[in-house]
């Protein structure tokens, strides 16, 4: 997901969980089930929602860096 998310690019998962998160955007994100792949062709189509700049900066890997060396 975090490399989807800085390189502004769509993903289609199997993993729920990712409603969770802050950068989820039904836009940006695909939840694939056993109901819904007639629905891919929409979300692909559907135009990509950037993220809040406060996001992408929590999710980019110098953020990570930091808080793996300050902890």
């Amino acid at each position: 997901f975090f490399e989807a998310l800085q390189l502004s690019k769509k993903i289609i998962t199997t993993n729920f969980d990712v409603i969770i998160y802050d950068f989820y955007n039904t836009n940006n994100i695909f939840i694939l089930n056993n109901e819904n792949y007639n629905e891919i062709e929409t979300f692909i189509q559907l135009p990509y929602i950037t993220p809040p700049k406060e996001v992408l900066e929590k999710y980019s890997f110098s953020n990570w860096l930091n808080n793996l060396i300050e902890d």
